[in-house]
C-alpha cells in the first residue's frame, strides 16, 4: 500500500541501480535489497560456485568469437581467480566444483549444438561500434519514476546478454543465456519455463534493430559441472508481446513497492530467507538491527562495505512506467 507520509530517509542515494538478480533477492526478502543497495554490503567474498560460472562463461564465450578450443581454455583457466585456486585440493564437496570439472564440463560446451540455431550475431552498438553481441551490457532508465517525492533519485536497470544467435535463413534473432549449475534433476524446465530474466532482451533487441519485436527467441543453455559427466542441455521458448509487457507491469509494482519502503524508511523481512544453499544469509549478523547508522558502524567496523562495479552499456534505453 503506497502511503502519503514522507519519513525522512538516512539512506544519501542519488541513484538506485537494479538487476535481475537484485530483483530477485527482493523477492525473496526485502531487507536483502535493503543491505546490498542502500548499506553497500554486497556480501561475501568470490566463491567457487560463482567463480566456477563466470570462467565457463569467458571461456565459451571466447570459443564462440574465434573457434579456438586451446585458447577457450587458457581464458577460462584466467578468469579463475588465483586466491581460490588453492582449494582445488581440499577434500569434496569443494572439489566437486574444481579446475578438473571445469575443464571437462568445457569439453561438453564444446560438443553441444547450439551454433545450429544460427551464427554469432554483430551488431553496431551505441557506444562501442561494430561487434559480435557477446557479453552486451545494456541499461533502461526508468522515465517518470523517483524514489522520493521531495528529490530525484533516478532508478535504473542493467545486466549483459550473454549472446545472439542470427538466423540468416529465417532472418531470425535468439538470445542465449547461460546457466551453470550443481542441480541433481535432469528436466529443468520449470526452472526456465517461467523464467523472466531474458524478457528485458526484447527492449535492447528492438533499439538495436530498429523496430518492434513481437517474439523473443530464447534459449537457456543449462550447464551442470561435473568432473565424470557433465551435462549441457537447449531449454528453447518463444517470448510473446504479451510475456514482454508482463515484465514491464511487473518492474513497476517493484518500483513502487521499493518506494514505498524507501520512503517509510522500513524494508520488511522475510524469515524463510534467512538460511538457504545450506548457509545463512549473507547479511544475518547485521540484520538484527534497524537503524541506519547502527548498521554503517557495524559494516565498516568488519571492513565488508564495497562499493558497485561499474557497468559501461553499450546499449541504452528510457521506458517511461505507468500503471498496468
Amino acid at each position: 500500500m503506497q502511503t502519503t507520509m514522507q519519513i525522512q530517509s538516512p539512506f544519501d542515494l542519488r541513484s538506485l541501480r537494479l538487476s535481475h538478480s537484485t530483483r530477485e533477492s527482493f523477492h525473496s526478502c526485502a531487507r536483502k535489497l535493503e543491505f546490498t543497495k542502500f548499506h553497500g554490503h554486497s556480501g561475501w567474498d568470490d566463491s567457487i560456485a560463482s567463480a566456477c560460472g563466470r570462467a565457463l562463461h569467458a571461456g565459451y564465450q571466447t570459443y564462440l568469437t574465434t573457434n579456438n578450443k586451446e585458447k577457450a581454455t587458457f581464458d577460462m583457466l584466467m578468469e579463475y581467480p588465483s586466491t581460490l585456486v588453492e582449494l582445488q585440493f581440499l577434500p569434496r564437496p569443494l572439489q566437486i566444483r574444481s579446475i578438473e570439472a571445469m575443464y571437462s564440463t568445457l569439453m561438453e560446451m564444446f560438443n553441444n549444438s547450439i551454433l545450429g540455431t544460427g551464427e554469432l550475431a554483430q551488431f553496431n552498438f551505441e557506444n562501442s561500434g561494430l561487434r559480435p553481441a557477446i557479453e552486451v551490457p545494456f541499461q533502461i532508465n526508468f522515465l517518470n519514476f523517483s524514489l522520493s517525492d521531495t528529490h530525484f533519485i533516478p532508478v535504473y536497470y542493467v545486466g549483459f546478454i550473454d549472446f545472439v544467435l542470427y538466423n540468416v535463413l529465417n532472418n531470425e534473432f535468439t538470445v542465449v543465456d547461460i546457466k551453470t549449475h550443481r542441480a541433481q534433476q535432469h528436466d529443468l524446465e520449470p526452472k526456465f519455463k517461467f523464467s523472466d530474466q531474458c524478457l528485458p532482451y526484447a527492449l535492447i533487441l528492438e533499439r538495436i534493430l530498429g523496430h518492434p519485436v513481437e517474439n523473443l527467441r530464447v534459449i537457456y543453455l543449462s550447464t551442470y559441472i561435473d568432473i565424470e559427466e557433465p551435462r549441457v542441455q537447449q531449454y528453447k521458448y518463444t517470448k510473446t508481446k504479451e510475456d514482454i509487457e508482463s515484465w514491464t507491469r511487473g518492474m513497476y509494482l517493484d518500483l513502487q513497492l521499493i518506494k514505498t519502503y524507501y520512503q517509510n524508511n522500513w524494508f520488511p523481512r522475510r524469515g524463510s530467507s534467512c538460511f538457504g544453499f545450506n548457509r545463512p544469509c549473507t547479511h544475518f549478523d547485521y540484520c538484527e538491527s534497524r537503524d541506519a547508522k547502527t548498521i554503517q558502524l557495524m559494516l565498516e567496523s568488519h571492513k565488508v562495505k564495497k562499493e558497485e562495479k561499474k557497468i559501461e552499456p553499450w546499449v541504452t534505453i528510457d521506458l517511461e512506467m505507468k500503471a498496468a
